[in-house]
């Protein structure tokens, strides 16, 4: 009875999966779209960051819009890693490949739209697996060091991907169904009067639901995730109540101005500036236990000098 109930649901699920799915670019590619520091004092810096390498044509688009307070003759020591794996190392002389404003690299705003071309040898060791497995986990790092005293004088690091994802509008839309029609269900069956059915429907049906929350909540917190873990939660978040509706959109732009606020357009403008999404950090966290830490050894210490009261009649209380 339960096997024939469940089968149509996870049929039509599977069927709303292939519907709404967007059909997957048959190019193969690896991109990024931000540049983040990772050196205190990093002298170089960038407010817009695209690249896109296709092995096919074996070349890289790159734009980038950056500050830079380093002057003199560098190199950059690349380095490029996947989950943890360091495959690729090399020291790249912005001299060799005649880019402007890096050879010498001169302080200011430094602006470069142009094509790179990348050797053979290069695309050969990058693994096959990189251009198909969703939500890659790679980075790219690069140190910019000073070609006379090799000292590092930046360092940024960018995130790869090859524009495949878990995170599918076909799984929110299958996963919304099946719990919706688990809870239809269980009221039609209930009203034909099988109450005791209905009832263990509608139980399992929330339990469902509940599995969906969680997984939602575990994107939600603030804690270091695989990014195939991020797009993966990302399919339950409407179950938090966290979807996006354009009418609703509207309402709340319109309310915002109405009452003298001003609504953000830095997502307008991901032409020209690169954003990158976060968590909030725990270093607050640590800050507060610290603090309530702080707290209970000052307490602690009020109660023991209070306990040192010496009384009238020359006794300690």
């Amino acid at each position: 009875m339960r096997l024939s109930f469940a089968k149509p649901l996870l049929l039509l699920g599977s069927l709303a999966a292939y519907l709404t799915t967007p059909v997957m670019a048959a190019e193969q590619l690896l991109q990024s779209n931000s540049l983040n520091t990772c050196q205190d004092d990093s002298s170089f810096t960038a407010s817009l960051f695209n690249v896109v390498f296709t092995p096919s044509n074996g070349s890289a688009a790159i734009n980038i819009v950056a500050v830079s307070s380093v002057q003199g003759s560098i190199v950059f020591d690349v380095s490029i890693s996947a989950y943890g794996y360091e495959f690729l190392r090399r020291t790249v002389d912005p001299c060799s490949i005649n880019l402007a404003g890096l050879c010498p690299m001169t302080a200011g705003k430094i602006t470069m739209n142009f094509n790179l071309p990348v050797g053979e040898d290069a695309v050969g060791q990058i693994p096959g697996i990189a251009y198909n497995i969703p939500d890659l986990d790679a980075t790219v790092r690069v140190f910019v060091n000073l070609t006379d005293t090799d000292e590092s004088v930046a360092c940024v690091e960018a995130d790869i991907s090859n524009g495949k994802t878990v995170d599918l509008i076909g799984v929110k839309w299958a996963t919304a169904i099946i719990a919706g029609l688990g809870l239809i269900s269980s009221a039609i069956i209930s009203g034909l009067g099988h109450t005791n059915t209905a009832a263990h429907v509608a139980a399992n049906t929330l339990s469902l639901f509940g599995y969906f929350q969680s997984q939602a909540i575990v994107g939600l917190t603030g804690v270091h995730l695989p990014p195939i873990v991020q797009s993966w939660t990302q399919d339950f978040v409407w179950s938090m109540g966290i979807i996006r509706v354009q009418f609703m959109q509207d309402i709340f732009t319109w309310y915002q101005r109405a009452t003298g606020g001003t609504p953000a357009t830095l997502l307008n403008s991901l032409t020209t500036t690169s954003v990158q999404v976060e968590k909030r950090s725990l270093d607050w966290a640590v800050s507060a236990a610290r603090m309530a830490r702080r707290g209970i050894e000052a307490g602690a210490s009020v109660v023991a000098k209070r306990a040192n009261i010496q009384l009238s009649s020359g006794q300690l209380h």
